[in-house]
């Protein structure tokens, strides 16, 4: 295992859990960080090339482009990304389109299944959101 998990293991069996979570939210910026490098490099690296041919596309390991979203903010954030997909969309959208949508903008929202935690926010959200079918949700409330 690394470093970073060696700490945190260290940091827990002296029950230091909040210095853990600290130690756990330096390895997310830090890995953001090396993403953002790594699109500026890929860049130039295209800049620098014009109009050569590219080589043939290589599959990084690390895909991490996307950027985590605090839960305080993520109900807000789905809300508005789905109102948007919606007034696109004549008042409807699909979680599916609603999650790719998200993805789109580079926000991660830290779940294995984003259209049943879309589906949850909009489900809950009965003034503004209404359920039509499986995965779609019409827009019912007032226009923002």
């Amino acid at each position: 295992m690394g470093q970073h998990f060696q700490n945190v293991l260290k940091l827990l069996a002296e029950a230091k859990i909040e210095q853990a979570e600290g130690e756990s939210s330096n390895l997310e910026d830090y890995i953001v960080e090396l993403e953002e490098e790594r699109e500026l490099i890929e860049e130039m690296i295209e800049r620098a090339r014009g109009d050569a041919p590219r080589p043939k596309e290589q599959k990084n390991k690390l895909r991490l482009k996307r950027k985590p979203i605090p839960e305080s903010e993520r109900s807000d954030f789905i809300k508005k990304t789905a109102h948007e997909v919606a007034t696109a969309n004549s008042g409807k959208a699909s979680t599916t389109e609603i999650a790719k949508a998200i993805e789109a903008k580079g926000i991660d929202l830290r779940t294995k299944v984003p259209g049943t935690m879309i589906g949850n926010v909009l489900f809950k959200d009965k003034p503004n959101w209404e359920w039509v079918e499986k995965g779609v949700f019409k827009y019912v409330g007032l226009p923002k």
